[in-house]
């Protein structure tokens, strides 16, 4: 039952959408069948091992007490009983067990809401790249854009884990999943740029990624604020990628205008700002800018013989160049584009453009000033939409913070049995959360003003649902091993210290390798919350499983079965 327990728990992770899916169903596959071939392998190999490893040994013919007749040594069974007895013998110590048990699980909880153990959904990666993209100020030029980039690149040469990077400065990166998530596919401006920073492998530098990027964070934030640039440190995330760490989404009335929400913005990044290690705060709105619109005059157009398409093309090509031949040079094996353009002195001002020459029909030049008028107009803004209404994004990081039942009622023909079994379920939380307080304590570091916390993930609740599974089957067995000493009529506290005592070894003996097991597992950046987890839930349920099961089962049924006998 405890195999079907454990099975029906993790088959609907199979049936999560989205993006999670893929990384969620194979879980819902690889547990049932790890679960189904152990119990298999349970109950047929390791009886045959069993069998074929001591049929050779000598039975004794008198045991020398209960306890050895029993499967347990004597001193397990005489310590597990001064440790256990008293709080069977006393309703006021059983009392003060609860009374203990609650006080060490508000303790535990309250480890999380005061940020002693800090929470994030997906842990870091140790991967060996990470992106810097820079935004200056709309309007900048490629050029400028461009020494600010290679200011970047100064440092990160200097860097000693970096060995290569690439810059792309007015046009996009090339783009992949998380690009695709962030909408970076879209950047295309001479105002950003982009930099891929490649880091050396993982078994050639000691730190791992995440604390090299907390290392720079730093002078990359001082080199962006001495040229006026908004940077992102963007580190590959080790699952599903998300729009930013956290998404602030403003939405207003119908009656609203856009520039109302975008209004808005001010005031959620001034409470993102005033928050701690709260980073990369930006918004996806334009900054207000102008754009400079033509007018042809058509009728003065037309006495000059030239037409709209004519002084198109020549705004086009003075401002924005035009290849309009190519050459062939030696060594070249494609041909090289000849791109025509007006020196930027000739194209970056009203004045210089009112002046480009018109040829007419006739042979004769007009400046371009006789035929069109200039008129400077406010640029709109970019309106992103979600669910088909008007939404703006704000986007920030954040760097350095933080049915079995049923089965079981089947089983036991009980509703309140599988409370009783599952009760150290939620205890294990005495053992992980100042397990993982302690843990930041110890290991966690400062990295260039930025605490490197481990956090408690989503791969660490994996690990309390797996350490439910160890805790059910403990529970359930123990609870049997109490009813069939029971059924050959057994003083109940009798029946319930020798269960125990039979029971501790075993129980011990799965924890701890266990927790051997998973040791390996810590120094998995991804996975290591679930071994830590692992690790810290099963000195607490194994506790909790030897003494708390056992005196709740006879705080519940004792005074039954005594009455009965």
């Amino acid at each position: 039952m405890s195999t079907i327990a454990i099975i029906i728990s993790f088959v609907p992770l199979f049936f999560i959408t989205g993006m999670m899916g893929p990384y969620m169903a194979p879980m819902s596959v690889n547990v049932p069948l790890t679960v189904i071939f152990s119990t298999i392998c349970a109950l047929t190999i390791v009886p045959w091992m069993t069998y074929a490893l001591l049929k050779n040994h000598s039975v004794p013919e008198k045991p020398s007490s209960e306890g050895e007749k029993k499967g347990a040594l004597t001193w397990i069974f005489k310590t597990y009983r001064k440790i256990v007895t008293p709080f069977l013998e006393s309703r006021f110590r059983r009392y003060l067990l609860l009374i203990g048990i609650i006080v060490l699980m508000a303790f535990s909880v309250s480890l999380v809401f005061f940020r002693a153990v800090p929470l994030k959904m997906l842990p870091f990666d140790n991967k060996n790249e990470f992106q810097v993209v820079i935004d200056m100020p709309e309007g900048t030029t490629l050029e400028s854009t461009d020494a600010v980039a290679r200011e970047f690149e100064n440092y990160l040469r200097q860097v000693s884990e970096v060995t290569n990077f690439t810059t792309y400065v007015g046009t996009v990166s090339p783009m992949d999943f998380n690009g695709m998530v962030r909408h970076y596919y879209l950047r295309q401006g001479p105002h950003l740029a982009d930099i891929r920073v490649d880091l050396a492998l993982k078994g050639e530098r000691e730190q791992q990624s995440h604390a090299i990027v907390l290392r720079v964070r730093n002078d990359l934030m001082e080199i962006a604020n001495r040229n006026n640039a908004r940077i992102q440190i963007v580190e590959v995330p080790p699952g599903p990628p998300v729009l930013a760490t956290v998404v602030a989404e403003i939405y207003g009335t119908p009656n609203q205008s856009y520039d109302d929400l975008v209004s808005a913005t001010d005031h959620i990044k001034q409470i993102m700002e005033q928050e701690p290690n709260v980073v990369d705060i930006d918004d996806m709105t334009a900054m207000p800018h102008e754009k400079m619109d033509v007018f042809v005059d058509q009728e003065k157009a037309a006495l000059h013989g030239i037409s709209t398409m004519a002084i198109v093309n020549a705004l086009r090509i003075a401002v924005a160049g035009d290849s309009s031949a190519t050459v062939h040079m030696s060594g070249e094996r494609q041909p090289l584009f000849i791109r025509l353009i007006l020196p930027r002195n000739s194209r970056s001002s009203k004045t210089s453009l009112t002046q480009i020459p018109m040829a007419t029909p006739d042979g004769s030049m007009v400046p371009l000033a006789e035929l069109v008028t200039f008129q400077n107009t406010p640029n709109a803004q970019t309106i992103y939409h979600k669910n088909l209404d008007r939404v703006v994004y704000v986007l920030a990081e954040v760097a350095g913070r933080a049915p079995a039942y049923i089965l079981m009622i089947i089983q036991t023909n009980s509703f309140f049995m599988p409370i009783l079994i599952m009760m150290a379920i939620p205890l294990t939380l005495i053992g992980i959360m100042p397990g993982f307080w302690l843990l930041n304590i110890v290991a966690g570091d400062m990295v260039g003003g930025y605490q490197n916390m481990i956090f408690f993930t989503a791969t660490s609740m994996i690990g309390m649902i797996a350490l439910g599974g160890i805790v059910i089957r403990n529970s359930l067995v123990l609870i049997e091993f109490i009813q069939a000493s029971l059924k050959e009529k057994m003083p109940v506290k009798e029946a319930i210290l020798q269960s125990g005592a039979i029971r501790m070894r075993p129980i011990v003996l799965t924890a701890l390798t266990t927790a051997l097991g998973a040791w390996p597992i810590t120094l998995d950046p991804i996975f290591s919350g679930l071994a830590w987890a692992l690790i810290f839930g099963l000195f607490a349920s194994t506790l909790f499983t030897l003494l708390v099961v056992p005196v709740t089962y006879y705080a519940v049924y004792g005074q039954k079965f005594e009455e009965n006998r």
